[in-house]
């Protein structure tokens, strides 16, 4: 009995001590992102730089032992500009640039030292859907896990799901093996955009170099001192001053498309629609494989009535990109202004099957089957929004009339004064069903107590 006793605190010592170690062994074992950011920590650097009104900030990365790729707009206006590396307290003076490509905003940078080059990987064989990895100084050094959305045809820029901000321009976007897929250049809200690493392959066979000075004098690249004025003007709401800037951007370089379509957004904004319309269309012309700017002028489209214009516009954007889900629910909501339902509820069912939680979408087809009568797949596409969670519900009234429920209470906006059916969720089965509703049931704080099995999930 005493040996069975020995024999059996000998094995729960032992079991205890492997579980212990795989323990260990499992909380120290580095992730993919781990890696990933140590390994670009060594070929990854801040650049700072410009002058002190327009000083200009961003990341750049070794791409040979004295060369460094980065956006050409991080070091477009003229200064004094380094860059450093993380782990190092070596500061490396910018002095010679020795390629650049103006479409793609990339320039290659000299420095009178070496560091790690990171590898490029030939973008032409992503996929869409695979893991990157965008690495760069937003504030402080940061890797950030996403997504290519979509490539873009013939070299352009591709589309990713990742959240990245102005300090991560001309950082590297690096594959799941630390590859150098694409650099990072532009947001557009939801979007981030890469330039494909095919691109900068193509300058690294330049052998001249110019001084930094020089190069800041070239007018092309004054263009872009001027666009980048006209964008801090515009975000001061100085929409006359930056259409000023503008105006001398494509004076230097009239065939930027990027200079074309912000000019027409400027004037966007400045109610002068139809100048805004000529701009964007000059911008097509310019370049007419430009998603974003189809999008720009179809917005316009639908601001004026144009609505069958604005259609056009996103049918020949998902030409070029049909996998564009917002494309989708935004051509969707044209045909629901030109009561073209059938039209509209195929758009919403392709944007929802490029996203099913899309909730624009969602929300649109629940409303085409309520009107059917077809409550129970109205009910069905409300949960795939999302809206429904186990603790805060949304109640939408027509267009955008929006309150919230918390666990016990609704809160609905004075402007939602009218909804006649209510979605009701049962958070015992999961079921939905529906039923009719005054306006005195949802007028201001609507109280259910904490023992009912129900509660408002949406309502017209």
């Amino acid at each position: 009995m005493k040996q069975f006793k020995k024999i059996s605190l000998y094995i729960l010592v032992l079991v205890a001590f492997l579980s212990l170690s795989y323990a260990q062994e499992t909380a120290e074992k580095p992730t993919e992102l781990d890696l990933i950011s140590e390994k670009a920590k060594e070929s990854t650097v801040r650049i700072v730089g410009g002058n002190i009104s327009t000083g200009g900030m961003g990341t750049g990365f070794f791409v040979d032992r004295d060369k460094i790729v980065t956006n050409i707009h991080v070091v477009a206006v003229p200064g004094f500009y380094t860059a450093k590396l993380i782990n190092s307290d070596t500061v490396w003076r910018i002095e010679e640039v020795t390629a650049f490509d103006i479409e793609n905003d990339l320039v290659v940078l000299k420095i009178a030292d070496e560091g790690t080059p990171l590898p490029l990987a030939n973008s032409d064989k992503f996929q869409v859907g695979e893991s990157i990895y965008a690495v760069g100084f937003p504030t402080k050094y940061k890797v950030t896990e996403g997504t290519i959305h979509s490539p873009q045809k013939n070299n352009k820029w591709f589309r990713m799901k990742v959240d990245i901000s102005e300090g991560n321009s001309g950082g590297p976007i690096l594959n799941s093996i630390g590859e150098v897929i694409g650099i990072a250049a532009a947001v557009y809200d939801p979007y981030s955009y890469a330039v494909p690493s095919n691109a900068v392959k193509a300058l690294l066979t330049e052998t001249k170099t110019e001084s930094i000075q020089q190069w800041h004098k070239r007018e092309i690249i004054r263009s872009v001192q001027y666009y980048m004025i006209a964008q801090e003007k515009y975000y001061a709401g100085n929409y006359n001053q930056a259409i000023t800037y503008l105006d001398k951007a494509i004076q230097l370089n009239p065939e930027d498309a990027l200079y074309f379509m912000s000019r027409g957004s400027v004037k966007d904004a400045l109610g002068k629609h139809d100048d805004a319309m000529d701009d964007y269309s000059q911008a097509i012309k310019l370049d007419p494989e430009n998603i974003l700017v189809y999008d720009a002028r179809a917005h316009t489209k639908n601001h004026i009535g144009d609505y069958k214009g604005a259609i056009d516009d996103y049918s020949k954007l998902l030409k070029l990109d049909p996998n564009n889900g917002e494309a989708y629910t935004a051509r969707g909501n044209m045909n629901l202004k030109l009561k073209n339902y059938q039209a509209a509820f195929e758009d919403f069912t392709e944007a929802i099957r490029i996203a099913p939680k899309d909730l624009d979408a969602n929300l649109s087809i629940a409303e085409y089957y309520r009107d059917k009568g077809m409550l129970d797949k109205a009910g069905e596409h409300i949960q795939k929004t999302g809206l429904i969670t186990e603790d805060l519900w949304i109640v939408l009234g027509p267009f955008d009339n929006i309150g919230k429920i918390g666990f016990d209470t609704a809160y609905i906006p004075e402007e939602a004064t009218h909804f006649d059916t209510t979605v009701i969720y049962d958070t015992i089965d999961g079921k939905v069903s529906w039923q009719k509703c005054s306006d005195d049931k949802l007028d201001g704080n609507v109280r259910f107590g904490k023992d009912v099995d129900w509660r408002v999930a949406y309502a017209w």
